[in-house]
């Protein structure tokens, strides 16, 4: 089991528990409602299931590796957007320096660009990829229990993940990468790139 609030248990598994109990603390503290328990099942370094849950909109997201996504029992997808300009990019960073300063050069790298925010809950944010509610989630820095459910979502929902090297991550090693509908995936990646 591998946890925010607690230290790992490791008892020599091929599986892995990864649970966020509140993601987007800051959030929920303030009386803001974008919060989520996230939880998800890794097999060796492949994520096969994934549920994310807000309670203030009764809103679950789930997914099971090879057989789709869903939103409250219906299925979901990621959204058909292809104009850049038109798209709503989310940003996720962890609280380090580097992380901060990377996130602010890839907010400024987009801003004239596309509609932008940050958030507080990188497992909402990658849901809403997944529902097509958003186009995409740039993450940066953030650990496996942030994102590891969300992750699944967006693969199931249809959409794409890489490193910003284009390569497809390992969670187990990538702590930077994009989550697009994959309409957009390549002029962000680039935009990215150029920054």
């Amino acid at each position: 089991i591998l946890s925010e609030e607690s230290d790992e248990i490791n008892n020599n598994s091929e599986y892995t528990w990864v649970v966020d109990p509140l993601d987007g603390t800051t959030n929920f503290s303030r009386g803001l409602p974008v919060f989520a328990t996230t939880l998800a099942l890794i097999k060796g370094d492949d994520i096969v299931l994934a549920v994310t849950y807000n309670p203030i909109t009764n809103s679950k997201f789930s997914a099971q590796s090879g057989k789709g996504a869903l939103w409250n029992g219906e299925r979901m997808k990621v959204s058909s957007e292809e104009n850049f300009e038109k798209s709503i990019v989310t940003l996720g960073r962890a609280r380090d320096e580097e992380s901060k300063k990377k996130t602010l050069s890839t907010f400024n790298s987009i801003y004239f660009n596309s509609h932008q925010r940050i958030l507080g809950s990188s497992a909402l944010e990658l849901a809403w990829v997944a529902s097509g509610r958003t186009e995409a989630f740039v993450c940066i820095g953030l650990n496996n229990w942030d994102v590891a459910a969300g992750i699944l979502l967006v693969k199931e929902a249809g959409g794409k993940i890489t490193n910003f090297d284009g390569k497809d991550i390992v969670l187990s090693r990538d702590k930077d990468f994009l989550a697009t509908n994959g309409k957009i995936h390549d002029e962000l990646l680039q935009q990215i790139k150029n920054n």
